[in-house]
């Protein structure tokens, strides 16, 4: 092998390293969203106020502005005799379901929430 070609190859392998470096914790983050708790009364059950207003502030703490943000009105279901535009619950644990938000430049995102007694978790998704 001739210097030239084993300083090629070297150059090659550092900035591939270089890039999986850089790109690696990105599609970490992407894969695993980190988990915003909050307290809430136990004795509450999940509201789709509670929902917009919690995944408003799983956005806001992720670096959103929240001037920028529009949750999205999918429709409307009834629960428990109440209306519901932007909290799509699950039917199986009512406690549990996602609000759609238009990030504007940032796309979508999907943010999950799950009430659990005296407290919630969400977790924000960018949508494909």
């Amino acid at each position: 092998m001739t210097r030239v070609v084993k300083i090629t190859l070297v150059g090659v392998a550092a900035v591939l390293l270089v890039g999986l470096v850089v790109v690696a914790p990105a599609i970490y983050r992407n894969l695993n969203p980190h988990k915003h708790k909050f307290s809430v009364p136990a004795e509450s059950e999940l509201t789709e106020e509670l929902a917009v207003d919690l995944t408003r502030q799983t956005l806001e703490a992720e670096g959103f502005n929240v001037n920028d943000i529009i949750p999205l009105a999918w429709g409307s279901r009834e629960y428990k005799g109440k209306p519901e535009q932007f909290l799509a619950r699950n039917t199986i644990d009512p406690d549990e379901g996602y609000v759609l938000w238009n990030c504007g430049d940032s796309g979508w995102r999907s943010v999950w929430i799950e009430k659990k007694q005296h407290e919630a978790v969400c977790q924000a998704f960018r949508c494909k």
